[in-house]
């Protein structure tokens, strides 16, 4: 979906020479009011490290002033499940972290 909005909305070139910026541009010419910017790292388990791991954040930037509305990190370990499990785990989290923030924010405004 990415590309698309990008190439429809000319940023594609943008978007190789500055990512973050051209997100923004993005949603700016959407109307979108916020931005979510994530990250995510994780590794199986080993003969030196005993557990899975999954580390992962998401952050909610405000379009208009760039200012994090809210963010979310979880870090999930264990013995007994794969990496992409834990990645499962990690993102029902934040995705309920956000979904929390939202709603608290609409009946903010």
């Amino acid at each position: 979906m990415l590309p698309f909005l990008l190439a429809e909305n000319n940023l594609l070139e943008a978007y190789k020479v500055d990512q973050t910026n051209a997100i923004f541009e993005l949603a700016k010419k959407i109307g979108a009011e916020g931005v979510i910017i994530s990250t995510a790292e994780g590794s199986e388990a080993s003969r030196s490290v005993v557990y899975a791991k999954a580390e992962l954040s998401a952050q909610l930037v405000a379009v208009d002033s760039k200012a994090i509305v809210t963010s979310s990190i979880h870090d999930e370990r264990s013995m007994f499940v794969n990496v992409n499990e834990l990645v499962q785990i990690s993102s029902d989290k934040i995705i309920a972290d956000l979904n929390e923030a939202i709603i608290r924010i609409k009946t903010i405004q």
